[in-house]
């Protein structure tokens, strides 16, 4: 699988849940093959500035929702919240994507959710898309959550150094994508896990597996922000970024 087209990766929930609710995807010039939960915000309304801005993915975009809570803040507060949500997304991506970000800079605010970090790349696989990874040794393409099942039954020893690597890699796409924010964050996590689950590095199942990566949201929330010395600045060095 050596060319990736970006579109086939985007998470239309739209063809599994069109009878239970219209998600009413929206797109972007500058990023035509991947899809936001709408409806959209009016040019003016953007122009204007006076919004807030919902950074996330399934989460945020609301599946199986007629009302996710970008829609509920507007419904309570009047003000407008632009939905930049899709599905699968991370970090990462939106660290790459500088129109969704300069959108989110003319708002009034950021709402920026927690999201995974099982997609981000560690020294056995690379991202891949939204929701894929390939794996370095063989080159095969998975979906994030088969590649870390598989670890699991082929190289159980590694898999605790793997997610190491992929937790650093998380907190690094943060630092980046935070550092390109501007306007005030409002933190957003979405989860039932609780912050003390311990990892079971022998599970079998995916939901037994999760917590491995409950501790990133932990590290996120325990480490300050822009100017601390205990924050790595952003690395210089961009990362790629394949979603065009």
């Amino acid at each position: 699988m050596d060319e990736i087209n970006p579109a086939d990766f985007f998470a239309d929930y739209s063809k599994r849940d069109h009878e239970i609710v219209d998600y009413a995807f929206y797109r972007f010039d500058a990023l035509p093959s991947v899809g936001f939960r709408g409806p959209p915000l009016a040019p003016d309304v953007l122009e204007s500035g006076g919004y807030c801005t919902a950074i996330g993915a399934a989460q945020t975009l609301g599946v199986y929702a007629p009302s996710p809570f970008p829609a509920l803040i507007t419904e309570r507060t009047g003000l407008p919240c632009l939905n930049l949500a899709t599905g699968g997304a991370t970090a990462a991506f939106f660290a790459c994507q500088p129109a969704l970000i300069e959108i989110a800079n003319r708002g009034r605010f950021v709402i920026l959710q927690v999201m995974t970090a099982r997609a981000e790349g560690n020294s056995r696989a690379v991202p891949v898309g939204l929701n894929f990874m390939r794996d370095t040794r063989t080159g095969e393409t998975e979906m994030n959550e088969a590649f870390w099942l598989r670890m699991l039954a082929e190289d159980r020893a590694a898999v605790p150094q793997l997610v190491q690597e992929s937790l650093h890699s998380w907190r690094a796409s943060y630092q980046r994508l935070i550092a390109q924010i501007h306007v005030p964050i409002i933190l957003f996590d979405f989860s039932t896990k609780p912050d003390d689950e311990v990892t079971d590095f022998n599970a079998t199942t995916r939901d037994e597996f999760a917590a491995a990566f409950r501790s990133s949201w932990i590290a996120l929330r325990s480490t300050p922000w822009r100017g601390s010395a205990r924050m790595s600045p952003p690395a210089k060095t961009r990362r790629g970024c394949p979603i065009h």
